[in-house]
């Protein structure tokens, strides 16, 4: 009886799996042979109307299903897609659009796009690069009176100095800042001069005759920067825009060009300020020993001095007063304008900066 039972048991458990299996079978077949006619694939080309040409890159899409592809080169596209009624759109700049239910095309079918009629003639464009440099001036403009720079303080004084660029170059970026100085550094005259002690050989600058003029170390430091300008009061403006550029010279180079162009500077707007700050180290300080000639009890005498100033010594040059730049100083946390000398005379900073552009 249990071998009865366990023979029918066995029988049955082979049967279903067999069974099972067969099943198994069946579905896969049938999703397959499903899946298959449910896909299909619409290919064609587009060609315009007008010069019966192809047309690459036309986007070809199915609205419903929301699936695209462009034509290539020689204006042929394939799309693949399952297969339920939709619309193929295609759709290329300067023509109409053209929609085709999926029911009326046949693959291999031409396409023919027409031209609208807003389309704009074809325009040849050609960009290059361009280059200006504003503020240009050349060394040799450069002049040098001790009176005339006393009297300018703004140009020798330790304090932040602005000048204003302006172009009508749009998107511009900055390539380089040139910079002239007055070098601190003064050789002896070929003929040595009188000496008040009879030992040291002095050489004149202005009423001062000094036998040292020169620098703790080779090199100068200045941190250069590129503002905005304020609305209101129209000097620079850190907060609309804020680019800070350290800078090492040396200390006898009278013109001195900063590379920029790593750094992609575009400035905002066609109107910026560039700021020379001078840091009090003391690599930047120039010291004078000498003696000074006063008049005394109407006599010419020479009196010891020692004097220390501070790098960069900004070069000036010959300009008219209405071609001037707008030029500021800052003191006491705020920026001040420099007042235009009035005349036809003046003088300008030398500091100019070229710029690059396309056009």
């Amino acid at each position: 009886m249990k071998n009865l039972e366990s023979f029918n048991s066995g029988f049955i458990n082979k049967l279903s799996l067999q069974q099972l299996v067969f099943v198994l079978t069946l579905f896969c077949f049938s999703f397959q042979f499903s899946t298959a006619r449910s896909q299909v694939t619409y290919k064609g080309i587009v060609i315009s109307e007008n010069e019966k040409k192809p047309l690459a890159l036309v986007t070809v899409k199915l609205q419903q299903q929301q699936r695209d592809t462009v034509s290539n080169e020689k204006g042929i596209f394939e799309i693949h897609t399952n297969e339920q009624p939709d619309t193929l759109t295609f759709s290329y700049i300067g023509y109409n659009i053209q929609k085709i239910p999926t029911a009326n095309f046949k693959n291999g079918q031409t396409v023919l796009l027409k031209e609208d009629n807003y389309t704009l003639n074809e325009v040849q464009i050609s960009v290059k690069k361009q280059y200006e440099v504003l503020g240009k001036f050349s060394y040799d403009q450069v002049n040098y009176s001790v009176k005339k720079e006393i009297q300018e303080l703004f140009v020798s004084s330790p304090l932040p100095i602005a000048k204003m660029f302006e172009t009508t170059a749009t998107d511009f970026k900055l390539e380089y800042i040139t910079l002239g100085r007055f070098a601190q550094k003064h050789s002896p005259p070929s003929k040595p001069l009188f000496s008040p002690n009879g030992r040291t050989t002095l050489f004149p600058i202005n009423d001062e005759l000094y036998f040292n003029r020169n620098k703790h170390l080779d090199t100068s430091k200045i941190n250069i920067y590129v503002t905005g300008i304020d609305s209101i009061s129209h000097g620079p403006d850190t907060l609309l825009y804020y680019k800070k550029i350290e800078v090492m010279l040396d200390s006898y180079q009278t013109l001195n060009q900063i590379d920029l162009r790593k750094l992609n500077i575009r400035p905002p707007g066609s109107s910026f300020f560039v700021i020379i700050e001078w840091l009090y180290e003391l690599q930047n300080q120039t010291y004078k020993i000498g003696h000074k000639m006063v008049t005394y009890n109407s006599q010419n005498v020479f009196i010891p001095q020692y004097t220390i100033g501070y790098e960069p010594f900004i070069a000036l040059y010959p300009q008219s007063a209405d071609k001037t730049s707008n030029r500021f100083i800052r003191q006491d946390g705020k920026w001040y304008a420099l007042d235009k000398p009035a005349g036809d005379a003046s003088r300008e900073i030398a500091l100019s900066i070229n710029i690059s552009y396309y056009k």
